[in-house]
């Protein structure tokens, strides 16, 4: 979902979609990396407009949303139907 959403903002510039590493187009915000990354900074650095990700509740958003009105695509899924990878050296 987040690469069609940055296409879409960038009228589908697959050029500068390769250019930069998927978290420099979109940062996470709750990525806390101790001197590797930190998703809040990433996201103030980020020129608008911009593509956030986030795993928070609207609530966490409403004040700003309401000033702001961003566009928000909300992604949800049957957590029945999902598998987890996990990895175990």
């Amino acid at each position: 979902m987040q690469e069609l959403a940055y296409l879409i903002m960038t009228d589908g510039n697959f050029q500068e979609a390769k250019s930069k590493k998927v978290w420099e187009r979109g940062p996470f915000l709750e990525v806390l990396v101790d001197g590797l990354m930190d998703g809040i900074a990433q996201a103030k650095e980020t020129p608008r407009p911009r593509q956030l990700k986030t795993h928070l509740q609207y609530k966490f958003f409403e004040k700003t949303f309401d000033k702001t009105k961003p566009k928000v695509i909300v992604v949800m899924r049957n957590l029945k139907v999902t598998s987890t990878y996990i990895h175990v050296p």
